[in-house]
């Protein structure tokens, strides 16, 4: 597959944006009530909880930065782009699209639950099992997202919310990139972003696996595989990571292995076993990683579901242990849910 494929498009009008509510901003004022909890989304804008009066339910209204150079097409840009695809399980919900004196808005779901950076924050890393987990939900969320003609763009930990129910809800689609759009030049998040990303190349499927294992990557560890602090003396996770360090280890491909993260393997080690035998599972996870982080993104795993597979062997899981398949089993009706629980429960059951 050539490095520059996306997907085949096939008919792809029938994945046209379905028409969201534009609101005025009278329309805001009247419908929704600011609690007045606030929390950065990224550099690109601020989220605000706010209660939706005539349906009784918390929602987020997002608002752009503004700056000078600020477009504001692109937030109506953005809305869209999250409409192809929010029926798509796993993905936040968006609800409408408006101008609040001049500045656009958009209103989506409120997820109630941490980001990955949230968990992290806490000093509580994802457990092994999790972070597989993680994995097999954003990949498919990605193909998925991708059959539609979109490309997130900007994985990381921020825009991931895992849930109590270990289900991931994705969100911010500001440089979501449509596949017909077929827009240069798209950005990222530093520690996430794929070596061809920063040389200014289109962001695909290849980009987006990279994208993938590096916030699995940081879910396990917390940090980005590739970051770089301003000092050596500090560790890690206390210094003040370089964004010219960062990007120069990103293209130069300098992937700190997880072998050699004494923590990380301590964590791996199962009771009654030797340390040798972790870190030698450990040194299979980073033979996983090795090929994903390759600069030529032709040496990486064909598909991102490839991966998950090579991560999930690496790991020692089997599918039943991950619960796969995750999203699709969960919205499918309920002739496939009663046929999975008879396989299940009764194996030898004839259908």
């Amino acid at each position: 597959m050539n490095s520059d494929t996306i997907i085949s498009m096939g008919n792809i009008a029938e994945f046209a944006e379905p028409p969201l509510p534009i609101y005025s901003s009278q329309d805001l004022e009247r419908r929704y009530q600011r609690i007045g909890t606030l929390s950065i989304s990224g550099g690109l804008g601020t989220v605000e909880k706010a209660l939706d009066i005539e349906l009784q339910r918390f929602v987020a209204v997002k608002h752009p930065t503004i700056d000078p150079s600020y477009d504001a097409s692109a937030m109506q840009r953005e809305a869209k782009q999250h409409a192809r695809v929010d029926s798509i399980p796993g993905i936040a919900k968006i609800y409408a699209y408006g101008l609040e004196e001049n500045v656009p808005f958009i209103v989506m779901e409120w997820i109630d639950a941490p980001t990955i950076a949230d968990r992290l924050k806490t000093g509580s890393p994802l457990s092994l099992i999790e972070s597989v987990m993680l994995a097999s939900d954003m990949s498919w969320l990605a193909e998925e997202m991708a059959k539609r003609g979109v490309i997130h763009a900007d994985w990381n930990t921020k825009n991931v919310f895992w849930s109590k129910e270990n289900r991931i809800r994705l969100v911010d689609f500001g440089i979501a990139v449509g596949v017909i759009d077929r827009q240069q030049g798209a950005a990222g998040t530093l520690s996430f972003v794929a070596p061809e990303v920063l040389d200014q190349r289109t962001p695909n499927l290849f980009s987006e696996q990279w994208s993938i294992a590096a916030v699995v990557y940081a879910s396990l560890v917390g940090r980005g595989p590739f970051d770089q602090l301003e000092s050596s003396s500090l560790p890690l996770l206390r210094g003040k990571i370089s964004g010219k360090r960062t990007r120069d280890a990103i293209i130069e491909g300098k992937y700190t292995p997880l072998a050699n993260n004494e923590e990380f393997v301590q964590r791996l080690r199962r009771i009654d076993e030797p340390l040798s035998q972790a870190r030698e599972r450990a040194r299979a996870i980073d033979a996983v990683f090795t090929q994903v982080f390759s600069q030529d993104s032709r040496d990486r795993f064909p598909t991102i579901q490839a991966f998950v597979q090579a991560l999930q062997d690496a790991c020692g899981f089997t599918d039943e242990e991950i619960r796969t398949p995750r999203f699709p089993l969960e919205e499918s009706d309920d002739r496939v849910h009663l046929a999975h629980i008879v396989k299940t429960f009764f194996p030898n059951q004839r259908e």
